[in-house]
């Protein structure tokens, strides 16, 4: 899971009276920044004003960050397989398994309106004015009115921050590292699962992690792999001699 960093209007503790009376209710609420909450159901995500009237209907919302709303407007279930087992007691047969997928994304601006200047098949969130979005097979990065500022060309992607992003194969199960000029830095490699963005004193940095969840900084990470030839088994002794792996890397 990736964790966005966001400003909410009212504190932790701190609900508008309207949203409380839904908790009040028995109602899971939410916060998701701007003023605004998110509540789900089987009937899909709605997203709330203060008020507690809607603001965005939608399948599934994947977040917000930076002045931007990700979300998917539909889902459908997927049948992984078709097999069918029948039932000798009730003479009925079960239907085989699969997943619910996402569909038909979409990113809007504060006042709902999308942004999108093309379709998208799905999308990460917004870090430093940049969106990981796919189109067909492959990842690129929008900026926030929705023009390409890499076109596709990842097989998986999730942000770019700072110096450094993080890229992933087609499930984002493992992970790679790229740098502010999209070139890969790191290709995706099974040694590393997940990225995670953590808040430090100092910050907000990414951390990459490993089989074992030792911790990596993507930065300090960066300048031994090149100084010690993109080799990727001496960068991860060199990193562990020098610097703590546990959460969080510091």
């Amino acid at each position: 899971m990736l964790l966005v960093a966001t400003t909410f209007a009212f504190g932790e503790n701190e609900k508008p009276p309207a949203i409380q009376a839904l908790k009040n209710a028995g109602i899971i609420v939410f916060p998701v920044g701007n003023g605004k909450w998110y509540t789900t159901s089987t009937e899909g995500t709605k997203v709330l004003n203060e008020d507690a009237t809607v603001f965005i209907e939608c399948a599934s919302f994947n977040g917000y960050s930076e002045g931007r709303y990700v979300l998917a407007r539909k889902k459908e279930f997927i049948r992984s397989y078709d097999e069918r087992i029948k039932d000798y007691i009730g003479g009925g047969l079960y239907e085989g398994t699969g997943i619910w997928v996402k569909k038909d994304f979409d990113i809007l601006d504060e006042d709902g309106n999308s942004i999108l200047q093309f379709p998208i098949n799905d999308a990460s969130f917004y870090v430093d004015g940049k969106c990981a979005v796919k189109v067909g097979k492959l990842w690129g990065f929008i900026d926030k009115d929705g023009n390409w500022l890499c076109e596709p060309k990842f097989v998986g992607a999730l942000f770019l921050e700072g110096k450094y992003g993080i890229i992933g194969d087609r499930f984002c199960e493992y992970v790679g590292i790229i740098n502010d000029q999209y070139e890969i830095i790191m290709p995706v490699t099974t040694y590393f699962l997940y990225a995670r963005r953590v808040m430090t004193n100092e910050g907000i940095i990414t951390i990459i992690v490993d089989r074992k969840d030792n911790h990596y900084e993507v930065e300090k990470f960066v300048d031994l792999y090149n100084s010690n030839g993109q080799n990727l088994d001496k960068t991860i002794k060199a990193y562990k001699k020098l610097y703590s792996t546990t959460y969080p890397s510091r």
